[in-house]
């Protein structure tokens, strides 16, 4: 990577979920006039952009950084705030599922905007986990430390919010339907990937990572 890229990787990394968590996806204004609703725009989601911007690092960087510093250079720092991003549109999604109905547009916009950021994120997901097993044809887990686990974490939570979904969005799931359904193909896309690459993990002899591998799995 040129020296131009590792400052411009640099300021990413550095911007990556700086953005403070907002109560909704989607930023609502509405201007009123004598009583009335005239307008309506809808904003950008903090998350909508820390989900891009982790996908721009992961299509035009991570092909150039060294494997032996995935680790060191971008899992650590980057994949415990993904799953901290992704567990609270989780929490938001669980939590005004119950005021989703056709007629609340606030609502409902707000949580097809999360859902498809979340499919988005997991798709950036899926494309990470492919760049690993196509550049390597073993891999040590000491590289690559923070993946299985967060990646797992998520699918593990996507799967068991799709598996709830009836009770979740009680007689209103038909709003979000293809939304989820969306992110059950990219969440099941990304297991698949998971599963290949643990297929070729393997230790360090000079390090013991076989708990590690263990707790992990018992973990999830």
């Amino acid at each position: 990577m040129s020296f131009q890229g590792r400052g411009t990787y640099g300021l990413l990394i550095s911007r990556l979920f700086f953005f403070k968590h907002q109560k909704s996806s989607a930023i609502i204004t509405q201007r009123r006039k004598k009583g009335r609703t005239v307008g309506m725009r809808f904003g950008v989601s903090t998350e909508r952009i820390s989900n891009e911007i982790l996908k721009i690092i992961i299509e035009m960087f991570l092909p150039h950084m060294n494997y032996l510093t995935l680790e060191q250079t971008f899992f650590s720092q980057a994949l415990p705030k993904t799953v901290k991003l992704f567990d609270d549109m989780m929490c938001e999604l669980t939590s005004q599922a119950r005021e989703l109905s056709s007629q609340n547009l606030e609502i409902q916009t707000t949580l097809r905007n999360i859902l498809q950021t979340m499919v988005q994120l997991v798709g950036a997901l899926t494309g990470c986990v492919q760049h690993v097993c196509a550049t390597q044809e073993s891999i040590i887990l000491e590289n690559i430390h923070s993946l299985p686990s967060s990646v797992l974490h998520i699918i593990k939570s996507t799967l068991v919010h799709c598996k709830n979904s009836e009770s979740v969005y009680s007689g209103r799931l038909h709003l979000v339907s293809d939304l989820l359904q969306a992110l059950f193909k990219e969440a099941y896309s990304l297991q698949k990937q998971l599963m290949e690459l643990l297929d070729m993990v393997c230790m360090d002899p000079l390090v013991d990572d076989s708990d590690d591998i263990l707790n992990m799995v018992m973990s999830k």
